[in-house]
């Protein structure tokens, strides 16, 4: 026997922050509890990482590791 469950689901595609409408934002900030995902490193060297990941100032640092990348 196959049951079939419905769920409503919605999602908003960004292309980038300035795709953001000011209800979007007014919707984000004012549920902050509901919007913020908990994160917390796990391993040594995690934190160097995020941070390496998303820094503006380590732009070309993430491009020299992007281009390390090697599809299995």
């Amino acid at each position: 026997m196959v049951v079939r469950i419905l769920c409503h689901f919605s999602y908003h595609v960004l292309q980038g922050l300035g795709t953001s409408k000011d209800e979007d934002a007014r919707d984000y900030f004012s549920n902050m509890a509901k919007h913020m995902i908990p994160f917390a490193t796990t391993e040594e060297g995690d934190r160097e990482l995020i941070e390496l990941a998303f820094s503006k100032k380590k732009a070309d640092e993430r491009k020299d590791w992007l281009r390390q990348f090697k599809v299995r």
